[in-house]
């Protein structure tokens, strides 16, 4: 691989481009095409990659292989021109199981929370000296705003995506699942289906450790199609902790507790108490199973709770954009009802008293609209003000009667709702009139509605 020439299609996606930054690491010469011109993309650009923006300015005659995710579409014209010329064509996770097969490795799977596990892991093992290579669907300040970096130590951590099944490819030494949620059944096409890939995921590599929260009913229900699990590692509340241990005898059972923003735990007699930046269980419970992990690999367990408390956080996780006259401005990119929801809640422990929560929020595909608008309606019911931007695509065809107004009809609360256009100039002068000082903001979405809150802080 090492004198072998790629050519990443779509490298702006959030996996291409971490992949395409371990592959600069190493010394490879490396190029792409994204029809966008992004600030990810210039960071690549300023370490050397190159990038097209024409499809049909590409020239392919030097490429060895060529890189794209399940986002490209067989008639994508460089895909097409790939085939044609008989170029060998690899999927993102072959590549991604490639590199870090090379080293010990920790996988982090799960509908929700994989991204910032994976980061908090990486972040406690690169803080603890281990150097080790990252790769995760997001940019985080541990790695200069990049997604992924290689390094010469012995581990590896790196983000695993069960979207389209291609997690399976990994078989790595150590395993986390942070939850199984009804997610992606366009792929899977039942929810048994995909709790049966997690049973697989787990258990790809019968030596490998796997650590999941059986608070999950979702990975439950996998661990239960397991035959063997004695190398399960699983994290519960303790008023669950004596039930579970004797319906999963086999299964090492780690009980915790989270009281005031705090998750606390024993290890060799003493109470552990760990602390984050941010506030959410959701958060905690990520932070014990990244600990978990790291002290699989050696890591001092009082050192990995030392340096989550400095936890720096993950680009669109809660961040926090700026403030201006006094309203606080986020992004999240939680695009899921489960998600949603831990994100209001955040936002509920962290603001003062009579501060409004306000999200923006851009449905996310028409399918997942279609399966989840009921739930969508639910989760967003918390919030105290709620601006709903029409569907963002993601490349999807629309479906006939799917729409953002499927949400808003089934809204308990509709007098605090409005819907937006989805044009900016237009948008934020009526999300102004609705905000005041105090008030914290989030745009909420995996699409672009970021730029709503961009816009806002301007």
């Amino acid at each position: 691989m090492k004198d072998q020439k790629p050519f990443f299609i779509g490298m702006g996606g959030s996996g291409m481009s971490s992949l395409a930054h371990i592959l600069l690491d190493l010394k490879i010469e490396v190029k792409g095409y994204d029809k966008a011109n992004t600030d990810t993309l210039r960071k690549l650009e300023m370490r050397g990659a190159k990038i097209s923006h024409d499809p049909e300015s590409v020239n392919l005659d030097t490429i060895d292989y060529i890189v794209y995710s399940s986002a490209v579409k067989e008639d994508h014209p460089i895909f097409q021109k790939a085939l044609d010329e008989h170029k060998t064509l690899i999927h993102r996770s072959e590549l991604l199981h490639e590199l870090f097969s090379r080293k010990f490795s920790i996988a982090v799977a799960g509908s929700h929370g994989k991204t910032t596990t994976t980061a908090m892991t990486g972040q406690v093992l690169l803080e603890a000296g281990e150097r080790p290579s990252i790769m995760l669907g997001g940019e985080v300040g541990i790695l200069n705003d990049r997604g992924g970096k290689w390094d010469n130590g012995k581990w590896g951590v790196y983000e695993s995506d069960e979207s389209d099944g291609t997690f399976l490819n990994h078989k790595a030494d150590i395993k986390i699942v942070t939850n199984i949620d009804n997610d992606h059944l366009d792929h899977y096409k039942t929810v048994e289906n995909l709790h049966e890939a997690f049973a697989r995921f787990i258990h790809n590599k019968k030596t490998s450790n796997a650590i999941v929260y059986l608070g999950d009913s979702g990975v439950e229900s996998a661990i239960g199609l397991l035959e063997d699990q004695k190398n399960v590692i699983g994290y519960i509340e303790t008023s669950r902790a004596i039930s579970l241990a004797e319906k999963y005898p086999e299964i090492k059972i780690e009980p915790f507790e989270i009281f005031d923003n705090e998750l606390s735990f024993y290890r060799e007699g003493i109470l552990r108490k760990i602390r984050l930046p941010f506030a959410g269980d959701h958060y905690l419970k990520n932070a014990f199973a990244a600990i978990l992990a790291c002290e699989i690999t050696g890591v001092d367990i009082n050192k990995a709770i030392e340096i989550l408390a400095g936890y720096n956080g993950v680009k669109r996780r809660l961040e926090h954009l700026g403030t201006t006259n006094n309203i606080h401005v986020y992004d999240d990119y939680g695009h899921h009802p489960t998600e949603i929801l831990a994100v209001i809640q955040s936002i509920k422990r962290m603001r003062p008293v009579g501060a409004k929560c306000c999200i923006i929020f851009q449905p996310h595909r028409y399918t997942r609209t279609r399966d989840h608008y009921l739930d969508f309606a639910k989760a967003l019911d918390d919030s105290d003000i709620l601006f709903l931007l029409p569907i963002y695509s993601a490349g999807e065809t629309p479906i006939e009667g799917i729409t953002t107004e499927l949400i808003f009809d089934n809204l308990t609360n509709k007098e605090r709702a409005i819907l937006l256009t989805g044009d900016l100039e237009r948008d934020v002068p009526i999300i102004k009139k609705y905000i005041l000082s105090g008030d914290f903001l989030v745009s909420l979405g995996a699409g672009n509605v970021r730029d709503w809150a961009e816009k806002f802080l301007k």
